[in-house]
This record gives structure tokens, C-alpha cells and sequence, in this order.
């Protein structure tokens, strides 16, 4: 919120994209089984795919300046329980 605050008056709007587990080759190479170690914790589809997170980035772009400062979690609904 200070970065917004700071940034604001310059017509720059501060946002950010949550992502919780993503289905990355990071995500695999630290464990082969971190992405399944928690499924029964969310209520949605637990692992989000790259395409999913650069999908919400580009349906922001056009609406970024009437949600500053937000930060969008991407996280299969584990927020909500």
C-alpha cells in the first residue's frame, strides 16, 4: 500500500499476482511431490498452471488502474477456507 501511496500521484498503479503452488520445473526440482503434498487443503484446483496466472495478468492489464493496490491471489481457494 506505501508503494502505491508513493507511486500514485505519477499515474502508476502498484498490483501484484499471488500465485500459491504453480506447476513449474522449480516447483518439481525441489520435490516431485510438493504439488500433491497439500491437495486435500484446497477447494478448488490446487496447483495453478503458468498459463493460468499469465491468463489473470493479461485480463488485468486493461482494469490495472481501477484496482490499485491489490494483490489477486491464484490460489485454488485455499484463502477461503
Amino acid at each position: 500500500m506505501g508503494l502505491a501511496r508513493e507511486l500514485g500521484p505519477n499515474n502508476i498503479t502498484v498490483n501484484a499476482i499471488a500465485p500459491a503452488i504453480a506447476d513449474t520445473a522449480m516447483t518439481h526440482a525441489r520435490s516431485p511431490k510438493t504439488p500433491q503434498k497439500n491437495i486435500g487443503a484446497y477447494p478448488a484446483r490446487p496447483v495453478a498452471a503458468l498459463s493460468d496466472i499469465a491468463d489473470l495478468r493479461c485480463f488485468l492489464d486493461p482494469i490495472a488502474q481501477a484496482l490499485s493496490p491489490d494483490a489477486i491471489p491464484v490460489d485454488g481457494g485455499i484463502l477461503t477456507t
